[in-house]
């Protein structure tokens, strides 16, 4: 199974959290959203 996964700077620390649950369980991730939780992010560039 494959997942993307995205969020804001806000919502950073819980997307790894769900990321690296998911992981270990075997599912593929991919990260569309904010490359960290401490600079800003808007949507838009993310689509």
């Amino acid at each position: 199974m494959r997942i993307a996964l995205g969020s804001d700077h806000a919502g950073y620390q819980l997307k790894r959290l769900i990321m690296d649950h998911l992981i270990k369980q075997g599912v593929e991730c991919e990260d569309y959203g904010a490359p960290n939780g401490i600079d800003a992010a808007s949507y838009v560039p993310y689509g």
